[in-house]
């Protein structure tokens, strides 16, 4: 597998979008007894394609 070193502007957008991904994950746990699984589902699924679009980009 080549690895390809990430520019800095890659690694800037990386940063936000895992804060962003923290920020979505601690919400839905702090709300989790108020929301309804589809919710949770929702986010977690948010959180995968970010990531999956994190390694289209590498």
């Amino acid at each position: 597998m080549t690895q390809h070193p990430l520019t800095q502007e890659q690694l800037d957008l990386l940063e936000r979008r895992i804060i962003q991904v923290r920020m979505n994950d601690a919400q839905a746990r702090v709300s989790a007894p108020a929301h309804t699984t589809s919710t949770i589902v929702r986010h977690a699924t948010a959180n995968a394609l970010a990531y999956n679009e994190w390694v289209a980009t590498r």
